[in-house]
């Protein structure tokens, strides 16, 4: 030990040739480093939890991978007007398999323009003739069977109504009580989200598919977290450059001499080659 720590290394000119020529060669390859911006991979599984993994993929379909639709408006009729476009898109997607399934807030909810082509289908289809031979027919069976003569009232009220789209305020009741998580706005924009389930080697194919719509960003969580690390090793990197320029006028100032602030910040900035 004592030894050891009396040993003048930097009269060693082997160690020293040793150390710059790592140090070149680290400053090259630090470079490489990344993050690995597929997170599924940092979890650790045994043999056996992998292969319980496979056996659920079989027999379900939680090997289909996610993919976000959005659509976008400047309200939220546009962006209901804009997402049943987008439907039409993916719906011909799912009927030749390359979309599992689809999952959206149109199947509860359409603009104001679909709502009305609905009612006139309704008005259309329920005529003032059928509607009395509807009547007519549920009196006479229920008078059969004896039910109550107020027993269809509801229904009958129902035929009668005069239907109209949802206002604004119900739109807006609606989505802040049912479908918040589905619909939400950034920047005076109404964004309305898909999500499709799908094997990973059809997601190019969706998005090529989609990429010429308007109003309408296709995503999937993984992307997301791969830009987030993205950009976070970048603000990283930014970071580490512009402290060690602060380490250094630091050590200069400290040292009331350049020559011995930059000769104190050479370790430091080798230590930091070493180990990035």
């Amino acid at each position: 030990v004592k030894w050891f720590s009396t040993y003048q290394i930097d009269r060693n000119k082997w160690i020293i040739s040793g150390v710059l020529i790592l140090t070149v060669i680290l400053s090259i390859t630090a470079r490489k480093v990344g993050f690995d911006s597929d997170m599924t991979k940092m979890s650790y599984l045994t043999d056996k939890l992998k292969n319980a993994e496979k056996s659920i993929k079989r027999v379900t379909n939680f090997s289909l991978e996610n993919l976000l639709v959005i659509s976008s408006g400047r309200d939220i009729d546009e962006a209901l007007t804009n997402n049943e476009s987008t439907l039409g898109k993916l719906n011909s997607l799912k009927e030749n398999g390359t979309i599992k399934e689809i999952s959206t807030i149109s199947t509860f909810i359409s603009s104001s323009g679909e709502q009305l082509k609905r009612i006139e289908r309704w008005k259309s289809f329920w005529t003032y003739e059928r509607k009395a031979q509807i009547r007519k027919t549920i009196l006479n069976i229920s008078k059969l069977y004896r039910f109550n003569s107020n027993t269809f009232t509801g229904f009958f009220l129902a035929l009668d109504k005069d239907y109209s789209p949802l206002s604004k305020e119900s739109l807006g009741l609606f989505r802040s009580s049912v479908m918040g998580n589905w619909i939400f706005d950034v920047d005076s924009s109404i964004y309305i989200m898909n999500i499709c389930k799908l094997n990973a080697a059809a997601k190019p194919k969706v998005s090529a598919k989609l990429s010429g719509l308007n109003n309408v960003f296709v995503s999937d969580r993984q992307s997301i977290v791969a830009n987030l690390i993205t950009t976070l090793r970048i603000d990283f990197d930014f970071l580490i450059n512009l402290s060690s320029i602060f380490v250094l006028i630091i050590l200069i100032i400290a040292m009331g001499r350049i020559e011995l602030g930059i000769i104190t910040f050479i370790p430091i900035m080798l230590s930091w080659i070493w180990t990035k």
